[in-house]
């Protein structure tokens, strides 16, 4: 009897465990791109651009990235996400925008950077920096 419930209780953490990294796996609102692509949506704006830099591992980068999804379904923005750890992830483009941590997030205004957020954010603060 024992053994059947040590089972049982097994099953269970299984499936607890397996339904966590599914959520964590859910969709995004953000685009991914490749800082190429990047680089051609900054030089083809005429108007503001969020471009966020991440990691997958990146504990900070997994506490903000329901903040900014948040903002994102919320507001219907657009916002463009670069993994520096990708293989399509140019150098140069990183090392242009100085991105030494993630996360960070870069506001671009007709091809320019105006804004600049390194580190996690609350809600509010992404709300502040978006409209400023």
């Amino acid at each position: 009897m024992k053994n059947f419930i040590l089972i049982i209780v097994g099953i269970i953490c299984t499936i607890a465990i397996v339904v966590l990294v599914i959520s964590d796996q859910k969709e995004n609102y953000y685009s991914k791109v490749s800082t190429s692509e990047a680089e051609d949506i900054i030089k083809n704006s005429d108007g503001n651009e969020l471009i966020y830099f991440y990691k997958k591992g990146c504990a900070a980068c997994n506490s903000f990235k329901p903040i900014l999804n948040a903002k994102i379904k919320e507001d219907n923005i657009q916002v463009y996400a670069i993994d520096v750890e990708a293989k399509d992830s140019e150098g140069r483009f990183l090392d242009e925008n100085n991105i030494n941590s993630t996360p960070t997030i870069i506001k671009f205004t007709n091809g320019k950077a105006v804004g600049r957020h390194e580190g996690s954010m609350t809600k509010n603060e992404l709300e502040e920096f978006i409209n400023n």
